[in-house]
């Protein structure tokens, strides 16, 4: 198999119809993703975001147009091969075992040892490092179906981030936490952006996390992309009240900030 192109994006949408069964969700698709940036998507419930994700990892297929990792469709690579470019984190994701929180993270190195293959040193360096940016060091002797929803999540945050791919896929990272830790998940994987480590194409539905941390939106209506650009240029109370059915307003922080808020009828 030949590499990627040196010019491909990291992953790209290109007026692709997502859907399933046939049935479109979101049609003219258009955006791309690279290392060195956070990308946010919003958008109500059911409108087709998971889905968005799942065409992007190559589970699901585009229904139209196209979509591309490294200028190859994401379902031409092999599981290991897609792999070691991309990582998912979804809230749904069922565990069945009972397995020790290291065992876990452990897992993310398949795509760099193979299914039987030994953890070298440079294996469990990249667990522990995944285990202190995810603040789980303290839970690896654990089983994970002893944890918290919230400590499972960071988990399985770990994890992704263990598996050190180029992209990291996120459906809702802050759900199940509390703000302080929404925050911190946020303000980690912004760290590991900045840095150049990853990008991070996350599902979120708070827009104050998606502004604070985003460089970019995608704003999800009925159909498609509402609008798509910089946090300021693309939040406003019309379009969130698109987005989202109901209204919104706005109130400025003293640093200049803006924060918004689901504003219903009384």
């Amino acid at each position: 198999m030949s590499g990627p192109a040196a010019d491909a994006p990291g992953l790209a949408f290109e007026r692709a119809s997502i859907g399933r069964d046939g049935r479109v969700l979101l049609a003219k698709v258009t955006f791309r993703v690279d290392r060195g940036e956070l990308v946010a998507v919003l958008g109500k419930n059911g409108i087709g975001k998971s889905t968005l994700l799942a065409t992007a990892l190559g589970d699901e297929l585009p229904l139209a147009g196209q979509v591309t990792l490294h200028g190859r469709a994401p379902a031409a690579w092999s599981p290991r091969q897609r792999a070691l470019h991309i990582a998912l984190l979804s809230d749904a994701e069922p565990l069945a075992y009972d397995l020790p929180v290291a065992a876990v993270l452990e897992l993310g190195r398949f795509a760099h040892v193979g299914l039987l293959g030994r953890l070298a040193p440079r294996d469990h360096a990249a667990v522990a490092r995944a285990a202190a940016i995810a603040q789980v060091t303290a839970l690896l002797e654990r089983g994970i179906n002893e944890l918290s929803a919230g400590e499972r999540q960071r988990v399985l945050l770990a994890r992704a981030l263990a598996q050190e791919p180029e992209l990291v896929l996120l459906d809702e990272p802050t759900a199940h936490l509390d703000p302080a830790r929404q925050v911190a998940v946020m303000a980690l994987l912004r760290a590991e952006v900045a840095r150049g480590a990853i990008g991070v194409l996350a599902v979120l539905h708070d827009p104050n996390l998606a502004a604070r941390f985003a460089d970019r939106i995608v704003l999800l209506g009925d159909g498609g992309v509402l609008a798509q650009g910089a946090p300021a240029s693309v939040l406003d109370a019309p379009r969130l009240e698109a987005t989202y059915g109901v209204p919104f307003r706005c109130a400025a922080a003293a640093d200049g900030s803006h924060w918004w808020f689901a504003d219903p009828p009384r």
